[in-house]
């Protein structure tokens, strides 16, 4: 097709524009800074926020895509905020202000945001005084001249705080001054008065009571004092439900308060929303801001609420996952960096979630797998065989365990503890061994620690350490579930039926039949609780409105069915993607 098409496009160059057209395959007629960005068209996506931020267009089609853009600014969907922004300018490419929201979907960016904003500026004779005011606004913050980069980010701030005054009733002026003043407070610039803040958020919400500002909100209370966004946490996600991250967020106060179900809920309504996206428009996932930071909270919230298989199906997901190339060095295959991607954090989960849930056979059967095996970067050897040590003690293949032992005497910490699971797991076990190594256990969970005090005979040392395990980490099922089985076999009767009443709220969905769950069916035997002891599971205790997780999208990704297609060859053959089935 190229051979065909390239020197017409060379004649059309020629004819049209009166020059050879010279520009590399793929480069855009709109200049350098258009190269790279989104390249699909957008499209109107229900469920981008309530916004309304008018601007001077004659196209009502170039208005909605612009609002479209705002409420994904407001989500933090830069990526596709730019592509909005981008269809707005191919609308009405006279639009100032669609430039300038492509430039603020790159407010990161400088070489990339002061291009666009440069756009804005040439067409600046077109807009009002108040789109002058914003234009202005973000070209003085690409401008790096003017100041260092605190004083640049008080002066975006005090310029949009002078259009609030100019227009007391623009609520997009107040949600823009709010996001500059919570992103600046990350930067060195602190927020004088936190009153203040809630006194905007409460203007806007009092005129838009559904405007995803409620992001916003939970930024901004999240490291100080969680609770105050409890409301914004129940009403952000259905304030923009087509944003994933905005059905993220309120999973960060609801881990922040330790209420781990309703984070996972969040975080998985997160997941679900992205994967249909990702499915329906054919996008590679780690092209979406935050998807993979999401999914891996969602499987560690899985796993302190106990939910181990659906943690591990997603950790499995997040390694199959079609992977989006990232190179320190570009063109250099060695130099692939897998941080913050789907596969690194999936690896990581993965092995963790099989050893807190004691699946020790599933571990030994993925150690020679793609899911598993070392690369050097997300598992090291030296780990993984420390792992599969562990499992093949726990199993009972003490040669395999003895084997790895063998080959790390120079890293003391862990041949000290595979030395313990050594012990315990000889015939006779040898518990003395076990507990004179203990104390020098170092960088293991409490919990773990007591466990394998407890089964070296030492039920004082086992009892006090899940006491304090339990302690920090308040609503964790597994931690409570090992406290249970360690008082109920020191004698302590009393206080393990009050730690598994707790339990049966707490592990409400839990999936108690793996492996680290079973010895509690005969302790609820014993102290009188009915077979299924767990509690049901009680309503999410906050005023938002929960759609159906289904409704929303499916909990793991796929590839998405390609459309189908007849064509010809040049035959006159065709060939049809049905006729292709099972075929490459």
């Amino acid at each position: 097709m190229k051979l065909i098409l390239f020197p017409a496009l060379i004649l059309f160059g020629t004819l049209i524009f009166g020059e050879e057209d010279t520009r590399a395959d793929g480069h855009s007629i709109h200049g350098e800074v258009f190269n790279v960005g989104p390249r699909q068209a957008a499209v109107l996506i229900d469920g981008t926020g309530d916004v309304n931020f008018p601007v001077s267009t004659r196209s009502k089609e170039a208005q909605a895509f612009f609002n479209e853009g705002i409420g994904q600014l407001h989500g933090y969907w830069d990526f596709e905020a730019e592509r909005s922004f981008r269809q707005a300018s191919a609308i009405d490419p006279d639009c100032a202000m669609a430039y300038w929201g492509i430039a603020m979907a790159n407010y990161k960016n400088a070489d990339r945001g002061k291009g666009f904003i440069g756009e804005a500026l040439k067409r600046i004779d077109g807009t009002n005084e108040k789109e002058k005011l914003w234009i202005n606004s973000l070209a003085a913050w690409f401008d790096k001249s003017t100041g260092k980069d605190k004083e640049r980010r008080e002066a975006i701030a005090d310029s949009i705080r002078k259009i609030v005054s100019k227009y007391p009733d623009d609520v997009e002026a107040k949600a823009f001054l709010y996001r500059w003043t919570y992103q600046n407070s990350r930067k060195g610039v602190p927020i004088p008065d936190f009153d203040a803040m809630t006194a905007i958020s409460d203007q806007i919400f009092a005129k838009a009571p559904s405007h995803p500002t409620h992001h916003y909100v939970i930024h901004l209370w999240d490291r100080k004092k969680p609770a105050n966004a409890l409301e914004s946490a129940a009403l952000c996600g259905p304030s923009a439900p087509a944003i994933a991250h905005m059905w993220h967020m309120p999973g960060h106060i609801y881990s922040k308060l330790r209420r781990y179900r309703e984070a996972a809920w969040y975080q998985e309504a997160s997941a679900r929303v992205d994967h249909a996206h990702m499915m329906k428009f054919h996008l590679l996932p780690d092209q979406i801001h935050n998807f993979a930071h999401n999914n891996e909270w969602l499987v560690r919230n899985l796993i302190y609420i106990g939910r181990g298989r659906d943690a591990v199906s997603l950790a499995r997901n997040m390694i199959e996952l079609p992977r989006l190339p990232k190179f320190s060095k570009e063109g250099d295959d060695k130099s692939y960096d897998p941080n913050k991607s789907s596969w690194k954090h999936g690896r990581k989960h993965l092995k963790d979630t099989l050893f807190q849930f004691e699946q020790w056979n599933e571990l030994l059967a993925l150690q020679d797998t793609p899911w598993l095996e070392p690369d050097g970067k997300t598992i090291s050897r030296s780990e993984l065989d420390k792992y599969i040590a562990i499992a093949s003690f726990e199993t009972g293949d003490i040669e395999a365990g003895r084997k790895i032992l063998a080959k790390v005497k120079s890293d003391s910490n862990t041949h000290r503890e595979l030395s313990i699971y050594d012990a315990l797991n000889a015939t006779p076990p040898d518990t003395e061994k076990a507990a004179s190594l203990l104390p020098r256990l170092r960088s293991v969970p409490k919990i773990r620690h007591a466990w394998l005090w407890h089964r070296a005979g030492d039920n004082e040392k086992a009892v006090a350490m899940a006491r304090d395990a339990v302690k920090t980490t308040p609503g964790q099922v597994i931690p409570l579930a090992i406290q249970v089985q360690i008082l109920y076999s020191a004698g302590k009767l009393d206080e393990a039926e009050k730690s598994f009443k707790k339990l049966r709220t707490t592990a409400c969905v839990a999936d108690t039949d793996l492996p680290v769950f079973r010895p509690l069916a005969e302790i609820a035997a014993q102290l009188g609780f009915p077979e299924k002891w767990q509690t049901p599971a009680s309503p999410k205790n906050d005023p938002g409105p929960h759609p159906d997780l289904e409704s929303l999208g499916p909990f793991r990704w796929s590839p998405p069915i390609a459309p189908g297609f007849a064509l010809h060859d040049f035959n006159g053959k065709e060939y049809r993607l049905t006729n292709r089935k099972g075929k490459a």
